[in-house]
């Protein structure tokens, strides 16, 4: 069964984004060629707002635009992660779905200099549709 998130709403709205929230977790330090069944240790590390919408939001609410999010998150605590992220910059959360099946999506960055290695899991996005849309 799939939730709403009950977060703030402001109105009115000077726009409406759709689109994903994931997580982006960054580990530097890495060396570019990753031998397998070896652990390797990364210089630094961090956590951050993921996918491109979420993103915009964020930075548009941090800006003074009154923004509206339509996104799907898992129900956990990745999802709880993003949705505080969001939230804190003053996004509208009340149009985000919860799924309460599958992961909120994380995207793995090992950047080595000028190339990254970039591994995404899609999570909750992969299942949104239209139907997670109030066109109203």
């Amino acid at each position: 069964m799939d939730t709403r998130f009950s977060g703030r709403q402001i109105n009115p709205l000077d726009i409406t984004i759709a689109g994903e929230t994931n997580l982006d977790l960054i580990l530097y330090g890495l060396p570019e060629e990753m031998p397998t069944e070896r652990e390797l240790v990364g210089t630094g590390f961090k956590l951050t707002l993921g996918g491109s919408s979420s993103i915009l939001a964020h930075n548009l609410a941090v800006l003074g635009t009154r923004v509206g999010f339509i996104s799907c998150v898992g129900s956990d605590e990745m999802g709880e992660i993003a949705l505080a992220r969001l939230g804190e910059g003053g996004v509208d959360l009340s149009h985000i779905t919860r799924r309460k099946n599958v992961g909120t999506g994380a995207t793995l960055l090992l950047p080595h200099r000028r190339r990254r290695h970039i591994l995404t899991y899609l999570g909750a996005m992969a299942e949104m549709t239209v139907a997670d849309f109030d066109l109203a």
